[in-house]
Formats: structure tokens, C-alpha cells, sequence
């Protein structure tokens, strides 16, 4: 599935953060979602979007984090999340049954702040002051 020069990475990893690897029992890619989950989601993804969104004035859903239906992916094994290096790879042959593939494959777009609205919208006084002639 990796490369060796990643696996063996991964292993190291996984060596130095074994307690971390130990909190659910599985495969190396449901323990590495699990770190994912514990580590990165909460602290980091979820506060950003929540962030990003309000600025934003949209109200964002995160249906794929209800509690059943992460106990439900973390018991699918990994081989089946990650397969011939496509990611979601059980989640995208379900949605062929539903979607074009031009939309299941496409690459993954960002979610980036609404600096543009926000310089031509209610900051634009603000920033015209602060880049003005006389403050530069």
C-alpha cells in the first residue's frame, strides 16, 4: 500500500506514539484516524471551520462526524478506506451508485477565509486606511 521509505516512517511513528496508536484496537490506517480524530479534528479542523464559516455568515453541516457513523467507519478495515492509493475508497464506490465519478474524483478543493468579500464589504474603510499613502 506505501512505499517502504513511508511504511518504515509510519512504523517509527508509530513506535514513539504507541500510546496514542493503543487507544482502539485495528489496523494501522484505523489507528491512524483514530490519532486524526483525537488530535487534529477537534483541536484544529473543527475550531477553523467553525471559525471560517461564521466570518462568513454560512452555516456548515458536518454530517460524516456524528457519532454513529464514525463508530461505524472505524470498524471498516483500512484496506478498504485507502485501496490502489485512492482515499475514501469505499465511500466513493458507494457514491457511484449516486453521483457522476467526475464529481466522486475530483480533486479537493480548500475551504479558504472570505478575504475578498470582507476588503470590499464592511472592512474596505479599515483597509483602505490602513494601505493608504500616508501609512505606508
Amino acid at each position: 500500500m506505501f512505499s517502504d521509505n513511508i511504511s518504515n516512517e509510519i512504523k517509527e511513528l508509530y513506535d514513539s506514539h504507541e500510546y496514542i496508536f493503543n487507544i482502539r484496537e485495528g489496523d494501522l490506517i484505523n489507528k491512524m484516524c483514530n490519532t486524526d480524530i483525537s488530535m487534529f479534528m477537534n483541536g484544529l479542523n473543527l475550531t477553523y471551520t467553525d471559525r471560517a464559516s461564521m466570518a462568513a455568515s454560512v452555516e456548515v453541516r458536518v454530517p460524516f462526524i456524528d457519532k454513529e457513523v464514525v463508530d461505524f467507519a472505524m470498524n471498516i478495515p483500512g484496506d478498504l478506506k485507502i485501496k490502489n492509493g485512492v482515499q475514501k475508497y469505499l465511500l466513493k464506490k458507494v457514491a457511484e451508485n449516486y453521483l457522476p465519478n467526475e464529481i466522486i474524483y475530483r480533486p479537493k478543493a480548500s475551504f479558504g477565509a472570505p478575504i475578498r468579500s470582507w476588503i470590499s464589504g464592511e472592512l474596505s474603510e479599515m483597509v483602505n486606511d490602513m494601505l493608504s499613502k500616508d501609512r505606508i
